[in-house]
């Protein structure tokens, strides 16, 4: 990274939905992210509680998208996951 540009793409990306952009953040990003070689892209939307993780860039798209129901599991790195009923503990059920 340098004052003027990061010169490549960072291993994991997190990104929490906005409602005024849902439909960019799902149909556009992961289209840039998988071309800029993002090798992991987790997008968390509030509004149902859900986590959907792409990895596995290939070209314009991620060869694995998997929508986590209870836990989400990371592509790149083996664990335990994120717990989902935790994570989304303290926020509102309706955004």
């Amino acid at each position: 990274m340098t004052e003027a540009m990061i010169e490549r793409a960072p291993e994991l990306l997190v990104e929490i939905a906005s409602p005024s952009s849902r439909g960019t953040d799902r149909g556009r990003k992961p289209v840039l992210y998988a071309r800029s070689g993002l090798r992991e892209y987790w997008f968390v939307d509030l509004a149902p509680r859900s986590v959907t993780v792409h990895g596995e860039p290939e070209g314009e798209r991620y060869g694995r998208v998997e929508r986590a129901e209870d836990v989400a599991r990371s592509v790149m790195m083996p664990g335990p996951g994120v717990d989902l009923a935790g994570l989304f503990a303290g926020f509102p059920r309706s955004r």
